[in-house]
């Protein structure tokens, strides 16, 4: 009980949680695609790392960074999503 007294007094919730949570995986699961996107494995065979892979992951950086500024919270929210949509998408549409 304590534990939710201070999570309270601090001002910390479910959604501040959920929210970092989501910040968190996103950005992984976005930096493990495009490193395999850059060295080949998903697309196709090349010997030299192909950094223009990285730009989904560059732009999810931008929105995180965006994020922090409490005038722009919501803003970087969406550009933070928008390249882990934009996987999440091809994804689903090579599995299915």
């Amino acid at each position: 009980m304590e534990t939710s007294k201070a999570m309270k007094s601090k001002g910390i919730n479910k959604g501040t949680i959920f929210k970092y949570t989501y910040i968190f995986l996103a950005g992984i699961f976005l930096f493990i695609n495009c490193y395999l996107g850059a060295i080949g494995f998903i697309s196709e065979e090349s010997s030299k790392i192909d950094y223009s892979r990285f730009l989904p992951f560059i732009i999810w950086g931008i929105g995180f960074i965006i994020h922090f500024f409490k005038q722009l919270r919501f803003v970087g929210l969406i550009i933070l999503s928008l390249p882990f949509i934009y996987w999440l998408s091809l994804w689903v549409r090579i599995i299915f």
